[in-house]
């Protein structure tokens, strides 16, 4: 048996406070690429965390994955709350942001996102933190409830968020 270090107990904990299972439509997303392009966002990581369930699956693509998404019929174009062009299911389920959304303090690429990702199951998905942050900037109603519970959660558990 190994030591229990500082990363193999964030791990743990991690896990023990997350749940892949409670994510809606992931296994959709699974199937369009490799989860080293893209980085889940939004509500979904909100439901990970069974902080409230998600309603759609906001994904942060790498340029390659962007690229590809916007030749897929599948998807189709939209503006994105942040102004930017974004591609979406016909169902609208799934959505698909280059690196320019959303713009945050840092500015950091889709590739700096995917790259600084909490990894549960092979699947990257968002820091607590950066969901925070970019609620913060949109402002929202359901933005502030969102960063309520976000807060919430986190004091109970005792996370840094």
């Amino acid at each position: 048996m190994s030591d229990l270090t500082l990363e193999n107990y964030l791990s743990l904990l991690s896990e023990s406070i997350t749940d892949i299972h409670r994510v809606n439509y992931l296994d959709r997303v699974k199937e369009l690429a490799d989860p080293e392009d893209y980085v889940v966002t939004g509500s979904a990581v909100l439901a990970l965390y069974g902080i409230r369930p998600n309603k759609d699956i906001d994904i942060i693509a790498s340029d390659n994955l962007f690229r590809k998404i916007t030749k897929d019929k599948r998807f189709e174009q939209y503006k994105a709350p942040s102004g930017d062009i974004s591609y979406r299911s016909k169902d609208r389920i799934i959505e698909f942001y280059s690196r320019n959304w959303p713009v945050i303090p840092g500015g950091e690429t889709a590739e700096q996102l995917i790259a600084s990702a909490d990894i549960i199951d092979n699947i990257r998905f968002s820091t607590l933190k950066q969901i925070i942050q970019w609620k913060q900037k949109y402002n929202r109603s359901k933005d502030i409830k969102d960063v309520r519970l976000i807060r919430r959660f986190c004091a109970k558990n005792d996370l840094d968020c």
